[in-house]
């Protein structure tokens, strides 16, 4: 299984993704991010389901600007449809789709940064993606 994943958001939000992706690299991982790793000339979208393909994980970054985006809703799918393990990440509160309901939330507005970090990372290794814990920097 992949160490990369996936971060789809709104860039409204993208002060907060670069937070949580820098947090993410700097315990180990890689973090597929568009703003990072789609280059000039590509086409966009098919660099989008290649790096949802190339991912051990789907988080998925929740606010109103995210749950209204219809890229956001493209990228949910794709990543359904390639059977990925989906991390619904509220990073402010938003009106949530009923095909979410089914995933457990880590809810960034509740609990401090850390806390929940910390148990984004436990839950990424429990699906088999190798980060390092906070306990262990």
């Amino acid at each position: 299984m992949s160490d990369q994943v996936f971060i789809s958001y709104s860039r409204r939000d993208q002060e907060f993704v670069f937070k949580l992706a820098t947090d993410l690299e700097l315990r180990g991982g890689r973090v597929w991010l568009d703003q990072a790793d789609i280059q000039g000339g590509e086409q966009w979208r098919q660099s989008i389901t290649s790096g949802i393909a190339q991912s051990g994980a789907f988080l998925l970054v929740i606010s109103p600007d995210s749950m209204a985006s219809q890229y956001v809703r493209l990228e949910l799918e794709t990543a359904e449809q390639q059977g990925k393990p989906i991390f619904p990440l509220i990073y402010r509160r938003a009106s949530i789709p009923e095909n979410l309901s089914r995933f457990q939330f880590i809810d960034f507005t509740q609990g401090g940064y850390q806390k929940n970090l910390a148990d984004l990372l436990t839950g990424l290794n429990d699906q088999g993606i190798k980060f390092q814990r906070a306990t262990e920097l």
